[in-house]
């Protein structure tokens, strides 16, 4: 399963979400031009932050963490590969929209999940050549 990552445009994006928040949008089912994004400001690296946002929409959980926003309220910056647990940028790390969202262009371990059953899973896909 993958998920389309997203950051709010700067000066802009969904009210009562934290700066640094894992957010994942879907537009199917939604009205024209509306976004509904699931987010995630707890601990850990942003990539668990939104897998953690990935994970609740994908299984549509009802949760007080999700919104309708404006689609133009929203930059894709990448996708999260859930199975993998890793997010691949379509953007540059450097893109202003996600460096302002994350307060920097985000490291690599940044966009690795730290779970163990991922990292056991990234293991075993490099020793196997996967």
């Amino acid at each position: 399963m993958s998920a389309r990552v997203v950051v709010p445009r700067a000066g802009a994006g969904p009210a009562g979400v934290a700066p640094g928040a894992g957010l994942v949008a879907t537009t199917g089912g939604m009205p024209a031009g509306r976004a509904l994004v699931d987010h995630d400001a707890d601990r850990g690296t942003w990539a668990d932050r939104t897998a953690r946002a990935a994970r609740r929409q994908r299984l549509d959980e009802a949760t007080p963490l999700r919104v309708l926003a404006p689609v133009e309220d929203l930059v894709e910056v990448g996708t999260l590969d859930e199975a993998a647990g890793r997010i691949t940028l379509t953007v540059p790390a450097a893109h202003p929209a996600l460096v302002a969202w994350l307060g920097a262009p985000p490291a690599a371990a940044e966009l690795l999940t730290t779970g163990a059953c991922l990292v056991n899973r990234r293991t075993i896909a490099r020793l196997i050549g996967d």
